[in-house]
C-alpha cells in the first residue's frame, strides 16, 4: 500500500487470464468422469451447468458459463470493480500463494462513490456505471476513514471466494497463484436483472451477453420452473411491445420487406 500511495517506486507485474472452452487442455478442474472430483457439482465446469442458475440456460458463453483460469504473481491485482451485469460470481484458488481479497456492499455504495469521488476525481465516471474496471487501487484504510465498510478475507489455496450480486470487489496476490472463476445467476437476479442492463446501456458499456438472449433460453428450457417462468413473463411482455414498436417505426419510414437472417450459418461461412 505504501508503494501504492506514494508512487514513486516502479513495480511491473504479470498476470494472464486463460478462456477454458477451447480444446481439451486449460481446465482447471479435472473433466475426466473417472476422477473424484471430475462431476463434483463444485468443479466449475460442473457448477456453470447447475439447473439452479438461470445462465445455464444460454449454453457455453466465453467469460460467463465458461470458467476463466487466472495467473498472477506477487502484486498481480484486481483493482476496485463491480460486474456492471450486477451478477454473482465465484472464484476457486487451485494452488499457489494467499490471496488477499477486499469488498465494499451493495448497501455502501454511495458512501465508496463519494469516497472515491473525493480521493481520486479523475477516475470516477459521470456515468450509472461510474468505475470503469482495472483502474484504481485505493488502500482500504482510506477508504474506512471516509465512511465505508470494508471487509478483508485470505483466500488460501483450496478456498472458494463467493462474490454477491452488487458488491465490488478488489485483489492483491502475495505470491504465483492459479485461480478459476465463473458467473451464476439465482432466481433472485430476475428482480435486479432489467435495471442493470439499462445501466449499461445508458453507460455504453459492452455487454457480456443481452438480456433478450438470457430471458429467451430462459423461456425456451424445458427445465425452467413454472415460478421462473412467471417472474420473466412481463419481461418477455415488454420486448414483444418494444420490437413491434421499433419494426412499425422502420415499416413508417418506407422498408416494406425484411428477411431474417441465420446467424449461425453465417458464422459457418
Amino acid at each position: 500500500w505504501q508503494m501504492v500511495t506514494d508512487r514513486d517506486s516502479h513495480v511491473q507485474v504479470q498476470q494472464g487470464s486463460i478462456d477454458t472452452g477451447s480444446g481439451s487442455d486449460g481446465y482447471g478442474f479435472p473433466t475426466a468422469r473417472s476422477s473424484s472430483c471430475g462431476r463434483h457439482p463444485w468443479n466449475l465446469k460442473i457448477f456453470s451447468n447447475n439447473k439452479r442458475s438461470l445462465l445455464r440456460t444460454m449454453g457455453p458463453v466465453m467469460g460467463v458459463t465458461v470458467p476463466t483460469l487466472q495467473i498472477g504473481m506477487l502484486f498481480t491485482t484486481s483493482c476496485w470493480y463491480r460486474d456492471p451485469h450486477g451478477l454473482p460470481w465465484i472464484e476457486y484458488h487451485h494452488t499457489g500463494a494467499p490471496k488477499i481479497w477486499f469488498s465494499v456492499p451493495d448497501s455502501h455504495s454511495i458512501a465508496f462513490y463519494t469516497a472515491m469521488k473525493q480521493m481520486a476525481p479523475t477516475f470516477c465516471r459521470r456515468k450509472k456505471i461510474w468505475l470503469p474496471q482495472d483502474t484504481v487501487m485505493m488502500p482500504p484504510n482510506l477508504l474506512v476513514k471516509h465512511g465505508v465498510s470494508v471487509s478483508r478475507i485470505v483466500q488460501e489455496q483450496g478456498q472458494f471466494i463467493v462474490v454477491f450480486p452488487k458488491a465490488y470487489t478488489s485483489s492483491v496476490c502475495t505470491g504465483y497463484t492459479v485461480s478459476e472463476s465463473v458467473y451464476f445467476a439465482t432466481r433472485d437476479y430476475l428482480k435486479l436483472a432489467e435495471a442493470e442492463f439499462n445501466d449499461i446501456r445508458d453507460s455504453k458499456d459492452p455487454m457480456l451477453f443481452p438480456l433478450p438472449k438470457l430471458m429467451i433460453c430462459i423461456a425456451k428450457d424445458e427445465k425452467s420452473s413454472v415460478k421462473t417462468l412467471r417472474m420473466i413473463k412481463p419481461l418477455l411482455e415488454k420486448m414483444r411491445d418494444n420490437e413491434y414498436v421499433k419494426r412499425t417505426m422502420i415499416s413508417d419510414l418506407g422498408v416494406k420487406s425484411t428477411e431474417r437472417i441465420d446467424l449461425k450459418s453465417s458464422k459457418k461461412q
